[in-house]
């Protein structure tokens, strides 16, 4: 899920297999999000984002959701940079480019996150137990719609360079 707050900034959340998210965010997200609380709610504690969203989450009719644009997308993958290394090393770059295998070290951690926001815990878990990282480019190309394939696709994808 992509939370879009301004114009210019987005964060993406990833959510487990029970479908609980990590409301840690980069800090470049986190102070743009602080500023708009502190204009519509008069408030200083991001909390107030968390509990709108649950809110939101709680709420939501599947049902009236409609398919977003990929060119809207497009638009809203290159607004995920981030300047905060803690959270995303490679920040500035969040649309993806391709699967490697890893032979001479492990996936790093990062990576694992990284691929969890974007494509989910399942793919992620795929990715570590068979050693693969996914790379990113501050460019986009057609594989970075990939995240809109589904589980199947993906580990089919995976499959390909094993």
């Amino acid at each position: 899920m992509i939370l879009n707050i301004n114009a210019s900034i987005c964060h993406s959340l990833a959510f487990d297999e029970d479908g609980n998210y990590d409301p840690y965010s980069p800090t470049d997200f986190y102070f743009s999000v602080l500023d708009e609380i502190k204009t519509l709610y008069n408030n200083n504690k991001i909390n107030v984002l968390w509990d709108k969203l649950d809110d939101f989450l709680l709420d939501l009719d599947v049902s009236k959701c409609s398919e977003i644009d990929k060119n809207d997308i497009i638009d809203i993958v290159g607004k995920l940079k981030t300047i905060d290394k803690k959270y995303d090393p490679k920040g500035n770059k969040p649309y993806f480019k391709c699967w490697v295998r890893n032979v001479v070290r492990d996936v790093k951690d990062i990576n694992i996150k990284k691929t969890e926001r974007y494509f989910g815990i399942k793919i992620a878990n795929y990715c570590k137990s068979n050693d693969v990282s996914s790379r990113w480019k501050s460019t986009m190309q057609n594989e970075s719609l990939s995240f809109l394939k589904n589980n199947e696709e993906l580990e089919n994808d995976i499959k390909k360079i094993l």
